[in-house]
């Protein structure tokens, strides 16, 4: 379990003067080292990212039961306003209420204090780079046992804690009308006091009836008592947080994450950019692609003439380029019986080919040489190249040249 501090504010009578505090640190509920005293900002630089638990000054908060209907726990809060408002002097609108545990009464113990106050302490912390993640009065330092009321005396003050969540801050000399005001709820069995010898226990024992009081003393001398109280007896916990509403504090996650915002930021700016980038590159390529698709079919329109429909220019190019070559790869193709013949046309000088017709494995040759000779020797060279059949259909004779006509077929 990771280290826990325990943070007691210190406010000074002026509001323009220093904010002080007490702090200490627990591992596993024991203190590992003692009090210290500080201003806000000392607090921070030791207590680091530790979670944190602050005590304000219990003068500022009022601590009252209330009914509720049922509901959800947001539904509650909204309530609860309103189910405080008859017994509160101030505006409602200026104070701040939290939603503390449920008693077995079926009440709520809610926690009342001035809006003011409450920005004030958290706007002195986050000054001071503090952010707790608990926020209560400085009562619930006492220890608590159910059946049992402890008090805290320091100077003219006593802290009472009558629950679990509850409790009050008062002068010495109104503390006996208060208790017997508060044991109208429920009285106690026991009564612990922590330094508070100079109490009269007869008035105390008179105020609340039947009740066993136990006398704690403690040292004077001690830098803060009620933190002393913590080293000595731990913390009973409350159930309760006045950090609620507005006021709820961020997940430590994001006070982890927060240093990292600004390289965050960067980082998204540099993923729209590569993004914006990417899509530009896309649609280029996307024009591109159109364009090379357009041309496509305007080859071959210009080499299929005949055919009207283009649906699929490179099937249908492969398809009649296909049947050109004789719907095979193999020895009858119209490739490969060119690549035969070729090399003994290429041989013979004033060749020329005028014409060439391949259909359903028949091609036939519209030539023109100087003589007949020439004529002759080319068939023979063509026959000796390939073994399809080679004739020669018709030979013409003008103006010292020769056309001569040679079909080569299937054998």
């Amino acid at each position: 379990m990771s280290p826990q501090v325990h943070l007691r504010l210190q406010m000074p009578p002026q509001a323009d003067e220093t904010i002080h505090a007490s702090w200490i640190r627990l591992q596993d509920g024991r203190a590992t080292g003692g009090i210290k005293q500080g201003d806000l900002a000392q607090a921070a630089e030791d207590i680091g990212g530790d979670p944190l638990t602050v005590y304000v000054p219990a003068l500022d908060v009022l601590l009252t039961r209330v009914k509720l209907p049922g509901g959800r726990r947001s539904q509650l809060l909204t309530a609860l306003p309103y189910a405080l408002e008859d017994n509160l002097v101030d505006n409602v609108e200026a104070l701040h209420c939290a939603l503390g545990p449920r008693l077995e009464t079926g009440d709520y113990v809610a926690a009342v204090v001035a809006e003011e106050k409450m920005q004030q302490w958290q706007s002195a912390m986050q000054q001071a780079g503090l952010r707790p993640q608990v926020l209560l009065p400085d009562t619930m330092l006492l220890p608590w046992t159910p059946g049992s009321w402890s008090l805290h005396c320091q100077q003219s003050n006593v802290w009472v804690r009558t629950g679990m969540a509850e409790g009050f801050v008062c002068t010495a000399g109104s503390l006996p009308f208060l208790l017997q005001q508060a044991a109208t709820e429920q009285s106690p069995r026991n009564l612990t006091l922590y330094g508070c010898a100079d109490l009269e226990q007869e008035v105390l024992a008179a105020a609340l009836g039947d009740v066993t009081i136990d006398v704690v003393a403690q040292q004077k001398t001690t830098p803060e008592p009620g933190l002393t109280l913590v080293v000595q007896h731990g913390i009973t916990p409350s159930g309760l947080n006045l950090l609620q509403g507005n006021f709820a504090p961020h997940s430590r996650l994001k006070q982890q994450l927060r240093p990292w915002y600004p390289a965050a930021a960067l980082a998204g700016v540099w993923l729209i950019l590569m993004l914006a980038g990417d899509i530009s590159e896309y649609l280029t390529l996307k024009r591109q692609s159109e364009q090379l698709q357009q041309q496509i079919v305007e080859v071959f329109r210009k080499t299929f003439p005949q055919i009207k429909r283009v649906v699929n220019p490179q099937a249908q190019m492969r398809h009649h380029l296909n049947q050109l070559r004789g719907n095979s790869e193999g020895e009858g193709s119209f490739t490969t019986l060119l690549a035969q013949i070729a090399p003994a046309a290429a041989k013979m000088k004033n060749v020329h080919i005028k014409n060439l017709r391949y259909h359903q494995g028949q091609m036939e040759l519209l030539l023109e040489l100087p003589d007949l000779q020439s004529l002759e020797t080319l068939k023979r060279r063509m026959s000796e190249a390939t073994t399809w059949r080679v004739e020669l259909k018709s030979a013409n004779a003008s103006d010292n040249k020769v056309q001569g006509r040679i079909q080569i077929s299937r054998p």
